[in-house]
């Protein structure tokens, strides 16, 4: 009886910690690289910050939705970390693939977003009344190479 309770606690450590959520940096292609908190190798995001380096634009994407949003739907995305924040336009599109709904807005691509990630606070992401808190604890390295791939610095 003891091996299987063990046997179980030892799945179940494996599925969480294949299931956390972290910080990440992707160069899906010359023209598209991606920051994003959720599970790795998944679909499970809760914010994407997707950047063409040769038309220096940004995209933030939240996945984090009032009820009853609606594609087509304008709502902004309000990054806070500590005194600083960011706030972004956005309309809410439905993911092609997947179904689902999330927010995504267009935005030049600056040094704005990067420097709110690099702070020691939590990442609060508002979208209209819904909000989400995730933390910036282990960012600093995604972050970093995001800057480097998206501005050259």
């Amino acid at each position: 009886m003891r091996r299987i309770t063990l046997a179980c606690l030892g799945l179940a450590a494996i599925a969480t910690s294949a299931s956390a959520e972290e910080w990440g940096f992707v160069r899906a292609s010359a023209n598209d690289v991606r920051l994003f908190y959720g599970v790795p190798e998944s679909e499970d995001v809760t914010v994407s910050v997707i950047c063409d380096p040769a038309r220096k634009r940004l995209r933030v994407a939240a996945f984090t939705l009032p009820a009853g949003a609606k594609p087509g739907q304008r709502l902004r995305i309000a990054l806070t970390a500590g005194a600083s924040s960011a706030i972004y336009d956005g309309t809410v599109v439905r993911d092609k693939v997947h179904g689902g709904l999330y927010v995504e807005a267009a935005a030049p691509a600056d040094t704005r977003i990067f420097d709110l990630l690099r702070l020691p606070a939590s990442l609060t992401i508002a979208v209209g009344s819904s909000q989400e808190k995730v933390p910036l604890q282990g960012a600093a390295d995604a972050v970093a190479k995001m800057q480097q791939a998206c501005l050259g610095r």
